[in-house]
């Protein structure tokens, strides 16, 4: 029998430690620990306290019916037992913006998101879940709006208000969500095409006009004539650093003599009555050439395709701003129909 009431006293401690394992949880269950129990916090996310950087750690989703980047937020309550379901009080602090930045916690320059520009629920319900009382705060910030932000960094500073059960952890009832606009729209908006048809200039490269560029009102170009003279458009567009573009257009011809047809995408701002070189080099991105094999035949094609002249139609930029393409053609003679340009296309691809 004493063997029998040992082992009894044996289970029972075992089933206790069970019950105590399965009820208890630590206060904190992300972030730092601290000896108070059943208080109500938001995590640390990626290590870092109070800040999230929402394009990386942010849980971003886009709604492209509503238009609005969505972001999460959660909330927990730690300490042990009671699993009922409460509610917490969440509202913004944009206080909380300039002292970051001013300690270097957010990026220079950071600026707090209108209010206007999105949108939370400020009830948010805490509920038992995945062995964790938790809850989000789930910001979604209108895409449209964010056009009046271009090249800046923004941030909504959220807070925890109060709680209709259990008290707030002071220490971590903040938390700041920030991002790159131009990163998020890269990711919201698919890339178009950045050339405007109506934008079109003609470039005049000296005064021999025998070549003669026609912008037709479809937006297509076409370049005939020859006797050595030469001619060209060009347009602006507006580039992001980092960022790879491709440039791409339709041609068509009956073959040509002699001659060069010339595309180029660079910072260097075409001046008139002067040629626009391939200096820097590798600015000049296709080209007919007949002298190096193409252009003399008919062709009709893509001129990436066709091209046997030229650095590729893929470019990337170091810096942000404007950028031109110049589109230019010389030669004796650009055959019998010309060379007719079409679906000129510009548009970044990562």
């Amino acid at each position: 029998m004493k063997k029998q009431n040992i082992t009894f006293k044996i289970l029972g401690a075992c089933l206790i430690m069970m019950l105590i394992a399965l009820n208890c949880k630590q206060d904190f269950l992300q972030g730092v620990k601290t000896s108070s129990n059943g208080k109500v916090y938001i995590p640390e996310v990626a290590g870092q306290k109070n800040i999230i950087a929402g394009l990386v750690d942010g849980q971003m989703t886009l709604d492209t019916t509503d238009k609005t980047a969505n972001f999460l937020v959660s909330v927990f309550r730690g300490g042990f037992g009671d699993t009922s379901a409460f509610s917490v009080e969440a509202g913004v602090s944009d206080a909380l913006i300039p002292a970051l930045v001013s300690t270097g916690t957010l990026p220079a320059g950071t600026v707090a998101l209108a209010a206007d520009a999105y949108s939370i629920q400020t009830n948010i319900g805490m509920h038992y879940q995945d062995g964790i009382m938790q809850g989000h705060i789930a910001p979604k910030v209108k895409i449209e709006a964010l056009s009046a932000y271009v090249g800046q960094t923004v941030a909504i500073a959220l807070e925890l208000k109060s709680s209709s059960k259990f008290s707030i952890n002071d220490t971590m009832r903040q938390m700041v969500v920030y991002f790159n606009v131009d990163s998020l729209l890269d990711e919201a908006i698919p890339p178009t095409n950045l050339i405007d048809p109506s934008a079109w200039q003609i470039l005049h490269i000296a005064d021999n006009d025998n070549v003669l560029f026609t912008i037709n009102p479809d937006g297509s170009i076409l370049a005939t004539g020859g006797n050595n003279g030469h001619q060209g458009v060009f347009q602006a567009v507006q580039v992001q650093a980092g960022k790879s573009y491709t440039i791409n257009l339709h041609v068509k011809g009956s073959g040509a003599t002699d001659t060069w047809y010339e595309v180029y995408v660079a910072s260097k701002a075409p001046v008139q009555g002067v040629d626009y070189t391939n200096d820097p080099s590798d600015i000049k991105r296709l080209s007919l050439n007949t002298w190096s094999g193409c252009g003399k035949a008919p062709f009709d094609g893509a001129l990436a395709t066709i091209s046997c002249s030229g650095s590729g139609n893929l470019v990337k930029f170091t810096s942000a701003g404007t950028v031109y393409i110049v589109i230019k053609s010389g030669g004796v003679s650009l055959g019998t129909d010309g060379i007719l340009a079409s679906d000129i296309d510009f548009r970044r691809v990562q």
